[in-house]
């Protein structure tokens, strides 16, 4: 799989919830890997749904803590919305 959004080169799935997907990407612009967040399409027609998901990042971008993966954006796409944040390489929590 590979699909460009923005300037983030999408390279695979690592996983889903209940708001949406999470996709490893490479930042094109800065060659850095990246996790990107999107908010699923069906919830992305939501406003409620999409203010939530913005604060998410707003909140997530306040936080400063090695455990906590730091946000790098939070940015539309066309109808879809993403967050993108520092990549972590490791297992699962499950």
């Amino acid at each position: 799989m590979s699909r460009t959004v923005k300037n983030y080169e999408i390279r695979q799935d690592l996983g889903e919830g209940a708001m949406g997907m999470v996709y490893y990407a490479i930042d094109l612009t800065l060659q850095r890997e990246a996790a990107l967040k999107s908010l699923r399409p069906d919830l992305a027609q939501q406003q409620k749904v999409i203010d939530r998901f913005r604060m998410e990042a707003q909140t997530q971008a306040k936080l400063n803590h090695q455990n906590i993966a730091h946000i790098y954006e939070y940015f539309q796409f066309g109808s879809e919305h993403f967050l993108a944040m520092e990549y972590i390489n490791g297992k699962t929590l499950s």
